[in-house]
């Protein structure tokens, strides 16, 4: 396994959501909005945490 050494000090707020349904996503916010969401077969990019919601919305 290959050793990840991260500064994690940009980190902000990291949280999973599981829907119950079988849709799991890890969400990651960094300092400056930037916001990470992966799931199982995705990985996603957001300005912001809140430009990840009205995308989910639209």
């Amino acid at each position: 396994m290959a050793h990840i050494d991260a500064d994690l000090t940009h980190v902000v707020a990291a949280q999973s959501w599981n829907s119950g349904g079988g849709i799991e996503l890890d969400i990651i916010e960094f300092d400056g909005g930037l916001t990470l969401v992966v799931s199982d077969e995705l990985i996603s990019v957001y300005p912001s945490a809140e430009a990840w919601i009205r995308s989910c919305l639209a």
